[in-house]
């Protein structure tokens, strides 16, 4: 999710959401607050949403923001559920009501260290979802940008802590 965006946005994904919802593009122009040019290039593939945007346009769509990048809470990583809120690092940050500033979040989305417990039941808590979940989310974070044999430097407590077979 460079800069901050969804990614992985297939327009072809995208254009079967819209025609499943029978919007024309104008109609998703104005319901989601964009202009009908910004519209098209999420639809051409040139550009894709913002977190906030991105869950203006699954609500147009009905759908939930996962969807529009062909996941689910089981293949999402950790951003992927932040930007499911539709927020960016900073908005869950403040959400979090001071128990994680942005280095807590940006090391929890790094996928270096293992987060501890308290880590996982703050994010759960702050993304809604339960603690399997973010669990699972941050080992695919990890998997995603360090590849699977990543998760063999892992030391049998971090296993553990991540309810990953030790």
């Amino acid at each position: 999710m460079p800069g901050g965006r969804l990614d992985n946005l297939d327009p072809q994904h995208l254009e079967s959401l819209r025609a499943r919802a029978d919007l024309p593009k104008d109609q998703i122009a104005v319901r989601t607050g964009v202009t009908p040019n910004v519209i098209s290039r999420w639809f051409n593939g040139h550009s894709s949403p913002a977190p906030a945007h991105a869950l203006a346009l699954a609500n147009v769509l009905g759908v939930d923001v996962l969807e529009l990048t062909g996941k689910t809470l089981d293949t999402a990583d950790v951003v992927d559920l932040r930007q499911r809120k539709g927020w960016r690092g900073v908005d869950a940050a403040e959400a979090s009501d001071g128990e994680a500033n942005r280095s807590v979040l940006y090391n929890f989305e790094r996928a270096i260290k293992v987060p501890s417990n308290e880590q996982f039941a703050l994010f759960a808590r702050l993304y809604d979802v339960d603690e399997a979940t973010i669990r699972r989310a941050w080992v695919n974070r990890r998997v995603t940008r360090y590849g699977a044999d990543s998760l063999t430097f892992l030391s049998d407590d971090e296993k553990r802590r991540l309810h990953l077979d030790v």
